[in-house]
């Protein structure tokens, strides 16, 4: 490759100078890239990989003699187990003596019983399959020779080979241990039980038709509940008419963090997240909103007046963490701000522990931590090169300062979206499990299953007996309003 050399001074400065800052950022990218990959997870700054970014500061701070450290007197750690539920069954198992066992070895008389002692195991008993044979009498009447046969109980698809109880214990495995089709019928093969996985998948999908009302229902209730966190992930289908397999859909989600037993989440399967997309979503909504800095929420709620739109702090934070893994020997801007954030926090768990007046504490205290930010923003965001990666999580919390400011006046608002990325991840786990849905119809019944499942979970529901119950009470009649998963 033949490069020209400017002949001008400044042409060749400015191109020198180009040059340096695009080493400068691959050279952090490099580093991100292998802290993702080798270091740890956590989004603190106290630990020991990032012992580095503070060395400057422990200089500067701790100039005055040092002090001895003070001796902890060692303890030994007691281990506390926690007791087997009393609401599992149980069963007694007598461990005698034996006849000879209980004559005295010294004078050789019979042993007496004079106490007892009990130890609890918990015992594991691996899947049990059995056949449920229904029988249904026919009755007939000698007088007019009507007939009348005894009905089976429901069942969600008629004909089906299994119970509504393998159902629900197949739509389990799959989306709340994150375990492929493949597997369960490995599963069942080692009891010499011959179902495929593609029966399985369309047994699914018949079984989350019926379900489908109780879903619609849920995502009513959020609705009308006027303040929840939205989000998305990918989620990949390969037969979708007139897209490429390899072609990206998502999974959206809805939720809301209620009081115990109260949680929320919705999921929805579209094949993109364009505002149009969203907004079906949330027709006639009007409250309050939090999600990432996505240009999409953007667009959208900039003509809805009746939606309040609050960004997220973990976001803007994940951003500067990201900056000061890559620093080195030196306390940098991304540090500094990480420990602002920090203090928003702070008060937001003080407010929740001590049980503080929410829009009183944030602005006699949240506010003071924001002026503290928003100073440090202006002073360093001319600073450092935009394309940096401290430039970029600067220029994104500039671009965000307003949604991300505006809980200060509506308390109703968290300042993060951190319960909805949490509800994401068992679809993040399944999708490495499973990969993809083969149709559209299996991820509209993956979203069906993921809300049902995933807020019963939430909740402290056993989420088998839930999916049992709930069919049996729609076999009744049962309102799907009245069926929730939640307590």
């Amino acid at each position: 490759m033949v490069v020209e050399i400017p002949e001008k001074y400044e042409d060749l400065k400015n191109g020198y100078v180009s040059l340096a800052y695009r080493v400068a950022q691959l050279e952090e990218l490099l580093r991100l890239d292998r802290k993702r990959r080798f270091g740890p997870s956590s989004e603190s700054i106290n630990h020991t990989g990032m012992e580095p970014l503070f060395s400057d500061l422990m200089e500067t701070e701790n100039s005055h003699p040092e002090e001895k450290p003070s001796k902890v007197k060692g303890h030994e750690r007691k281990i506390v187990r926690k007791k087997i539920p009393d609401s599992l069954p149980r069963e007694e198992i007598y461990c005698d003596l034996t006849p000879e066992e209980k004559i005295c070895p010294d004078c050789q008389q019979e042993m007496k019983k004079i106490s007892e002692k009990f130890s609890e195991k918990l015992h594991v008993q691996p899947a049990i399959f059995i056949v449920k044979k229904f029988i249904t009498p026919v009755f007939c009447c000698n007088a007019c020779e009507g007939i009348k046969q005894a009905k089976m109980p429901f069942h969600p698809i008629p004909k089906c080979q299994v119970s509504q109880e393998t159902l629900a214990y197949v739509a389990v495995s799959k989306f709340a241990d994150g375990l492929p089709l493949n597997r369960v019928e490995n599963i069942f093969a080692r009891n010499d039980i011959d179902i495929k996985r593609d029966r399985l998948s369309r047994w699914l999908i018949k079984y989350s038709e019926v379900l489908k009302p109780v879903a619609k229902e849920m995502h009513e209730r959020i609705l009308a509940e006027k303040v929840f966190g939205i989000d998305e992930t990918t989620f990949q289908v390969l037969k979708e008419k007139g897209r490429h397999a390899h072609q990206k859909s998502y999974m959206l989600v809805q939720a809301r963090e209620g009081p115990p037993g109260k949680h929320l989440i919705v999921f929805h399967y579209e094949k993109s997240r364009s505002s149009g997309v969203i907004g079906e979503h949330l027709k006639d909504f009007s409250g309050h909103i939090i999600s990432d800095g996505l240009g999409v929420y953007d667009s959208l709620f900039a003509n809805r007046p009746e939606i309040v739109h609050g960004g997220c702090w973990s976001h803007a934070r994940r951003k500067f963490m990201d900056a000061a893994k890559v620093k080195k020997k030196q306390i940098s801007t991304a540090v500094k701000m990480v420990e602002l954030i920090n203090q928003l926090f702070a008060v937001e768990k003080r407010i929740k522990e001590d049980c503080l007046d929410i829009k009183t504490t944030r602005l006699e205290e949240s506010a003071k931590v924001l002026d503290d930010i928003d100073t440090l923003l202006k002073a360093k965001i001319l600073c450092i090169p935009k394309k940096s990666l401290t430039g970029n999580a600067l220029h994104y919390l500039k671009n965000q300062w307003q949604k991300l400011s505006i809980f200060l006046s509506h308390p109703e608002l968290p300042i993060h979206n951190n319960f909805v990325e949490r509800c994401i991840r068992p679809v993040a786990v399944g999708r490495k499990a499973f990969l993809f849905a083969d149709t559209v119809e299996g991820a509209n019944a993956a979203a069906i299953f993921y809300s049902l499942i995933s807020t019963a979970k939430l909740n402290k529901i056993n989420p088998y007996q839930y999916l049992c119950e709930a069919i049996d009470e729609l076999g009744k009649g049962t309102s799907p309003e009245k069926l929730l998963p939640i307590k």
